[in-house]
């Protein structure tokens, strides 16, 4: 048993019981983020590690903030298409810039271990950048998934697919794998219902003081 780990003796009728309390659990997280999570200079040495070991390595990006089952969906499909998932997860400062300066609710590193624990992403790369095409660059993956619909004109456009053409890779979209669900919405629910409560709130208060 570990030193980390105390535990006391319960009386529960007639058998005794071991309550065992883990001193290093909260750490646990961190490990697992650390095994996963691939600073941009060590990209293209991880994608050529990969490929000469006959890995076929698959690429995606997104926010990812306050993770919902679309989340999981997408992740799981784009882990279909190969071997190995990267996922490029946009910083604080990028999601500001895409999504508005009240984004994102969790900072880049919480959201970053919320993904190292799906079973689906093998490892997590940060980009600062509105695109993830530099990313690719280094990376140069066999295959990169993205959302339908999610650029301007044509997909030949899309920055990730010209940077995926450099390099002859493959491009897949799907569409959303929970159209109704997304972060805003929920977040947006939950602001209303915040402030309806509050309002409630505020109302009942009043009635309390004209009747005093």
């Amino acid at each position: 048993m570990s030193s980390d780990n105390k535990y006391k003796t319960i009386k529960i009728g007639r058998k005794n019981i071991r309550l065992y309390h883990r001193k290093n659990n909260l750490h646990n997280g961190d490990r697992k983020l650390r095994s996963k999570i691939v600073p941009r200079g060590e990209l293209l040495g991880l994608g050529n590690f990969l490929r000469k070991r006959g890995y076929e390595v698959v690429f995606t990006t997104g926010v990812y903030d306050m993770i919902h089952i679309g989340h999981v969906r997408y992740l799981e499909l784009a882990r279909s298409l190969g071997d190995v998932l990267v996922v490029g997860l946009n910083t604080d400062k990028s999601v500001k810039r895409l999504k508005g300066p009240s984004r994102p609710i969790l900072t880049e590193m919480q959201r970053a271990e919320m993904l190292s624990f799906l079973g689906s992403v093998d490892y997590i790369t940060l980009f600062s950048e509105s695109t993830g095409a530099e990313t690719i660059k280094k990376l140069k993956p066999n295959a990169y998934l993205c959302v339908e619909d999610s650029w301007e004109g044509e997909i030949e456009t899309k920055k990730e697919v010209v940077a995926m053409s450099g390099h002859a890779g493959r491009v897949y979209y799907a569409p959303r794998q929970a159209p109704t669900v997304s972060t805003t919405k929920i977040v947006s629910k939950l602001s209303k219902q915040i402030s309806q409560e509050l309002l409630e709130e505020i109302q009942k208060a009043m009635a309390q003081r004209h009747q005093e």
